[in-house]
């Protein structure tokens, strides 16, 4: 074998031998191909107000948990919704949350996606949505310290599935989205309905659809969008 392509088949050997496979969401909580976020002010995810000068916003220390952030994009057009959008937020996938008793089995992760403030400032495509009520924390939610499971969560790799769980939607009150903008457009519950996305060091995809219950009006709403996303960090917490 010529000297050179030795050399190239070994640089190829110990690339691989260090190189990080991803094959599952642990992985990516993980992965040397993340960078680590220190001190990370997940307020952020908060669109509404901020904490008091001096006070932190999270001042329960209960849980450990790791967590991946990522930038997203909903992109709403040409898929039948009352009107087209394209917005853009956050997204935290975190460890699962223990939730004692659980309705629909225990969840291997957790999400909670923020695009916009649909009761605050309604812009089509606006939507916030948790998975667990302990998500709270992050939207300034009402009892965060209780450990309700809103949805079934499934995992395949480096791929979650959720879907809505309709006999606890009515309680999951911040899950919620705007189907149209303006200052008289109704806000819908998450009601029914899911979404899947994929996980990876650089990027997120995925695809949501789901439909929402009226608040004011009786009536529903669709909300289609694909997802797109860019990582900002992973890390650990504690709340």
């Amino acid at each position: 074998m010529p000297f050179q392509i030795r050399i190239l088949a070994f640089a190829f050997l110990a690339f691989g031998a260090f190189a990080q496979a991803i094959s599952t969401i642990h992985d990516l909580f993980t992965s040397l191909d993340i960078p680590v976020i220190s001190n990370l002010d997940l307020s952020i995810l908060n669109t509404t107000e901020t904490a008091p000068p001096g006070k932190a916003r999270y001042e329960t220390r209960a849980i450990n948990l790791q967590y991946i952030l990522y930038d997203i994009t909903m992109d709403g057009r040409n898929l039948g919704n009352w009107e087209e959008f394209l917005v853009s937020g956050k997204m935290l996938i975190t460890d699962g949350i223990p939730a004692s008793p659980t309705e629909n089995g225990p969840n291997p992760n957790e999400i909670l996606i923020a695009v916009g403030s649909p009761d605050v400032n309604p812009i089509a495509g606006s939507i916030r949505f948790a998975t667990n009520r302990y998500l709270y924390k992050f939207i300034d939610g009402n009892n965060a310290i209780a450990l309700v499971d809103y949805a079934y969560v499934t995992t395949s790799g480096s791929s979650i599935n959720v879907i809505v769980d309709t006999r606890l939607a009515a309680a999951n009150q911040l899950s919620n989205f705007n189907a149209r903008s303006g200052l008289t457009a109704d806000v819908y519950l998450v009601a029914s309905g899911g979404f899947s996305i994929t996980l990876g060091t650089t990027t997120l995809s995925g695809t949501i659809d789901v439909v929402g219950q009226s608040y004011i009006f009786y009536g529903t709403a669709p909300y289609k969008a694909k997802i797109s996303g860019t990582v900002v960090g992973r890390g650990t917490m504690s709340l």
